[in-house]
């Protein structure tokens, strides 16, 4: 295994210790990348360890727009924007754009910042989740983001590649504040995903009782 390599495992691992230690013998490694292309930087706050990815912003590391939207730096999202406008609605090399990041990780800062710029709120991921930014802020259970993306203009209708919806997402993960916006917001409770499961079926399944007692009284509405 090279250095580099062994450098990518030990920022996955969130070995802060060992990470500080190696970054101080060789700079170079807070611009390491994996064997997929993604930075250490993301692969830190993909972890979970946003002090990984702290040490490895103050060492150096070279921070793009992906970078910027996840970390929510807004300030040098904002510089990035200003110069290459059309890098909103670019993808990063494992399909997200900067809103699917800002939103999935929870940075209503950045989130605001590249919403001010165009993005196209309803892009679908080119990855395996096939999501927009609003089902991964719902996946996430960031409501805040959520709200943010709904008040943009984001519609709560759209399918993943594989059927579902936000609605749907919510009701999987038991999150009943995220549903009850969702619904306020004209989600379809009707609406059924590729395996023919409504909201109030996926919560049932999953265990959600008040969750799916509410989403069956809002079929019922309807």
């Amino acid at each position: 295994m090279s250095a580099e390599e062994q450098f990518v495992e030990k920022v996955k691992a969130g070995d802060l210790s060992t990470v500080r230690e190696l970054v101080e013998r060789d700079n170079s490694l807070a611009n390491a990348r994996d064997a997929s292309g993604t930075s250490v930087v993301l692969l830190a706050i993909y972890y979970g360890r946003q002090d990984v990815a702290d040490l490895l912003v103050e060492r150096g590391a070279s921070i793009d727009i992906f970078e910027a939207a996840a970390l929510g730096d807004v300030a040098r999202l904002q510089g990035l924007l200003a110069a290459h406008p059309e890098r909103v609605r670019s993808f990063s090399h494992d399909g997200w754009t900067p809103l699917h990041l800002a939103a999935f990780f929870g940075q209503p800062g950045a989130a605001n910042a590249l919403i001010a710029t165009g993005p196209d709120l309803n892009a679908l991921a080119k990855n395996s989740n096939s999501n927009t930014p609003l089902q991964a802020a719902v996946a996430s259970r960031k409501v805040n983001l959520a709200r943010i993306l709904i008040a943009a203009g984001a519609d709560v209708n759209v399918r993943t590649g594989y059927g579902w919806t936000a609605l749907q997402i919510a009701a999987h993960n038991g999150d009943l504040e995220t549903a009850r916006l969702l619904i306020e917001s004209s989600a379809d409770a009707h609406a059924r995903n590729d395996n023919g499961q409504a909201a109030t079926a996926i919560a049932a399944a999953a265990g959600h009782k008040e969750l799916a007692s509410y989403l069956e009284g809002e079929e019922q509405k309807k």
